[in-house]
């Protein structure tokens, strides 16, 4: 694409707002795009419930395009995740920032012994 795509979600719950950069935005034809979140971690490996919480959060911060034309994809192995082989369940959302929440305490918890 002639521009870079990029955004940021606010989760009003969690007072926080967090950057969706990075991304590979393609135009395939007139009117095909992908949205590509790239994932390059050895560590952990990227499993079907992380990349639909990625996708959850592309779909959610890039409102400009439809959710199908996201993926996110494990480079190391190759893998590719989009909604058509890994479908929302609705619970996305509440997943997200139980997640969010979780890596947060670790981080404050973690901080106490590098202060």
């Amino acid at each position: 694409m002639p521009y870079s795509v990029k955004a940021r979600l606010h989760l009003e719950e969690l007072g926080a707002t967090i950057k969706v950069e990075n991304l590979l935005a393609v135009k395939i034809g007139d009117d095909v795009n992908r949205i590509i979140y790239p994932y390059f971690s050895e560590i952990p490996v990227l499993n079907e419930e992380a990349a639909r919480l990625g996708l959850w959060a592309l779909g959610k911060s890039l409102d400009k395009f439809s959710i199908d034309e996201m993926r996110v994809l494990d480079v190391l192995r190759g893998t590719s995740f989009a909604t058509d082989m890994h479908p929302m369940r609705g619970d996305e959302d509440y997943l997200f920032v139980q997640k969010y929440k979780q890596v947060l305490a670790e981080w404050l918890d973690l901080r106490k012994d590098y202060n």
